[in-house]
């Protein structure tokens, strides 16, 4: 169990409420789940796009939209109460159509609802299915008495909060387990993807919400949910995500439901001191749009390996290869989506490409590189410039 830890740093909801509660990186339990470990168990769960251009087929993914490189398990009981001092509530509402349509190149395949030729980033009129729901966890068993997980996909209120009530209930899967998830039986250990299938289409336009709930009524036994930031190169997370999809109740101080990106970081004088460091839960969701969407699979021409160095300092370049000769636009935008310049705008042949960016007179942070060739959809990566 996470315990309270006396530290002269608070949770602020809003600028309203504040509480002394445990803070993550003086925490001795914290645990650090890297990059690629997220991005390996991702790319698992792998599906090839549909032929027909009546449906298209997605994964919508906040976390990895929102280009998160910081990632922390987070002890979560759904019977967690006052004297727990920990999370016991995690949600995360559908409320975008922004992700990517290959696990295993995020980046390379990032797609968003303007890419699907989508009027919205949710519009009404358009019906989609919930194909899969995938939640990453971790999860020891030291009692051998059983451990109850239900997924549940509920109702949102009209201010996107999930619905709480059973009332609000559209499915649920409930599943129990007598031995740990995690391969080592260790909350500490091994991430583990749950998985499920409901195929469920809600109306045209309704926004839901996913939540795991899961109960261990005598708190031996511990599951853990992880969480996604962008890391701002001290361990802790660099912004609010651009996304507020995520959801949670962190008791005794937290006991109604708040957005992850409302919650901030200040000190006994009332100066903010970073953002939560739990800004998306990592949840997934391969997603079926059931409306003609007008897209072409744009991503075969263009392939966009990397940018070399990042973090970048003074000059940077950007390495990326056609198949068949077009057009090719970059553009530069800040983490937010503010466009900052052209960087590039010609014709190029099939073949490997090496484009040099000076970023000295960029200040520090995190920026977005858009590469678009020909009529494809863009392909977006992230790059840091720190001096």
């Amino acid at each position: 169990m996470k315990q309270a830890i006396t530290l002269s740093l608070f949770l602020v909801i809003t600028g309203v409420l504040s509480a002394q509660i445990p803070y993550k990186n003086a925490s001795p339990d914290a645990r650090v789940i890297s990059k690629e470990q997220v991005m390996k168990a991702k790319a698992k769960m792998n599906v090839h796009n549909s032929d027909t251009r009546d449906i298209y087929e997605m994964y919508v993914d906040y976390s990895a939209a929102n280009f998160d490189d910081l990632f922390y398990v987070w002890q979560f009981n759904s019977g967690y109460t006052n004297a727990d001092t920990a999370l016991n509530y995690n949600a995360v509402e559908i409320n975008n159509f922004v992700g990517y349509t290959d696990p295993a190149d995020p980046i390379g395949s990032y797609i968003d609802w303007y890419n699907l030729g989508l009027d919205d980033s949710f519009p009404s009129n358009v019906s989609y299915t919930i194909d899969s729901i995938f939640v990453a966890i971790t999860h020891e068993n030291n009692t051998s008495n059983l451990d109850y997980l239900e997924m549940r996909i509920v109702k949102t209120t009209t201010s996107g909060a999930p619905n709480t009530t059973p009332t609000g209930i559209l499915w649920s899967q409930k599943d129990s387990t007598d031995v740990g998830l995690s391969p080592e039986n260790d909350w500490l250990g091994s991430l583990v993807v749950l998985g499920y299938g409901p195929e469920y289409t809600p109306a045209p336009g309704q926004k839901v919400a996913t939540t795991l709930i899961y109960t261990n009524t005598d708190k031996l036994d511990t599951l853990s949910i992880l969480s996604g930031a962008v890391d701002d190169g001290t361990g802790a997370a660099y912004a609010a995500s651009i996304y507020a999809t995520s959801w949670l109740k962190y008791p005794p101080f937290l006991t109604q439901l708040y957005q992850n990106v409302d919650i901030v970081y200040v000190d006994n004088q009332g100066n903010q001191t970073g953002v939560f460091d739990a800004q998306n839960w990592i949840y997934w969701y391969r997603v079926t749009i059931n409306t003609v969407v007008g897209i072409a699979d744009n991503f075969d021409n263009l392939k966009v390996t990397g940018i070399t160095p990042n973090p970048a300092s003074g000059k940077t370049n950007i390495l990326y290869g056609l198949k068949e000769a077009t057009n090719v636009n970059m553009d530069l935008y800040d983490i937010s989506g503010r466009f900052i310049s052209h960087l590039y705008d010609g014709n190029d042949g099939a073949g490997s490409y090496i484009r040099n960016l000076d970023v000295s007179n960029l200040s520090n942070g995190t920026y977005l590189v858009s590469t678009t060739a020909g009529e494809g959809s863009p392909v977006v990566s992230r790059m840091v410039v720190s001096h």
